[in-house]
């Protein structure tokens, strides 16, 4: 459901909003993460049928004169993450031999980030926040083949090994258990104090 609607009585047209509508996964409701349940088809049946009835309402209410303004929703970044961490979204992973390894994720609408399972830092292990941008790319042409995060020209993060695609979704399942396990959002801030903490040892 968009955010607040106000009401009031003028002439103006009604200002158009889009809305985004995420498609289950899977006939079954399943949990994502710890506390986010995908709508069974019934339910986002539901869903859209009261959205459309609300539509109805607003054009009847434009015709009658009103100007109604929609507030989009602002999602938290916890919000954003348990959209992203998904198993549907998985689309490859980084590691070395023996390597719990970093999975990475990509929506349909764009959004991208990856989760750290095993890494020197104890900060830099967890979801990274989700990110979005037009010019975004990932390619294997780092150092020793490994992976290169670009936003345009902008190097947003560069792995230690060479990303591999997932291939199937029998290994999406067995990757799940990274967003499952790791629901905690990187503290950058804490991430920097141990890095500085580290080389002062």
């Amino acid at each position: 459901m968009p955010g607040n609607v106000s009401l009031s009585q003028t002439s103006a047209t009604a200002q158009q909003t889009q809305t985004e509508v995420t498609q289950p996964s899977s006939s079954k409701a399943s949990k994502v993460g710890k506390n986010t349940v995908e709508m069974t088809p019934t339910q986002q049946r539901a869903q859209f049928l009261l959205a459309r009835e609300k539509e109805k309402i607003m054009q009847a209410k434009e015709s009658a004169g009103y100007q109604i303004t929609i507030t989009p929703k602002v999602l938290t970044k916890q919000e954003q993450s348990e959209r992203l961490y998904q198993t549907k979204n998985i689309i490859g992973t980084t590691s070395c031999p023996g390597q719990r390894p970093t999975v990475y994720y990509r929506s349909n609408s764009g959004s991208y980030g990856h989760i750290t399972q095993e890494h020197k830092i104890q900060a830099n292990i967890g979801r990274e926040a989700v990110r979005k941008h037009p010019e975004y790319s990932m390619r294997n042409d780092g150092r020793n083949g490994a992976l290169v995060e670009r936003e345009g020209n902008h190097v947003l993060h560069k792995s230690r090994n060479p990303f591999v695609p997932v291939k199937n979704q029998a290994e999406r399942e067995q990757l799940s258990q990274a967003h499952k396990e790791h629901t905690n959002i990187k503290d950058r801030a804490a991430i920097k104090q141990e890095r500085i903490m580290m080389r002062n040892r």
